[in-house]
């Protein structure tokens, strides 16, 4: 039994392998840019894909939402973190809504190096974030977010400083 349990675990590594590098050389193809060593799980939804440019070593968790559009690109830097649920959007509706004149706007989003975006964390269009933030599960990050904080709420709103490393 053991046997059996311990092959059903390889063959589940190895099919998983197989899995993520195809799921990389896919996203090569249809990304404007992605940066070595990236990983990207399954369930990441990509809307215009060729607006989308992504770092090296980035982390993409599973049922991510990067919606770039025609007049928004999203940039991710070097070493971030996109966890589960999170979503960046590139376009939105104009304020004051109306149903019958419904405009969209758009604007792009810029992620610095060593973000972290926590689960189900929001990006709004025009947004930037600066180098090591750590936005956190659930935020709605607009505007501009400044280096070496740790960010939450709704909108997202510095909570404390990061501390340096050693």
């Amino acid at each position: 039994m053991r046997l059996i349990a311990t092959t059903i675990g390889a063959v589940k590594r190895l099919s998983d392998g197989i899995a993520r590098r195809f799921r990389i050389g896919w996203c090569h193809c249809i990304l404007g840019a992605l940066g070595s060593g990236a990983i990207i799980d399954q369930d990441v939804i990509f809307y215009v894909p060729g607006n989308i440019f992504v770092g090296n070593k980035v982390v993409i968790n599973r049922g991510v939402l990067l919606q770039g559009s025609p007049g928004g690109k999203i940039s991710i830097g070097d070493g971030c973190v996109i966890s589960y649920r999170a979503m960046l959007l590139t376009a939105g509706l104009k304020v004051p809504f109306s149903g019958a004149d419904r405009q969209h706007w758009h604007n792009d989003i810029v992620i610095g190096n060593d973000v972290w975006l926590c689960a189900g964390a929001i990006v709004l269009p025009g947004t930037v974030i600066e180098d090591n933030v750590v936005v956190a599960a659930g935020a709605v990050a607009r505007g501009h977010l400044n280096s070496g904080w740790y960010y939450g709420g709704i909108p997202a709103k510095p909570l404390k400083p990061i501390p340096p490393r050693n």
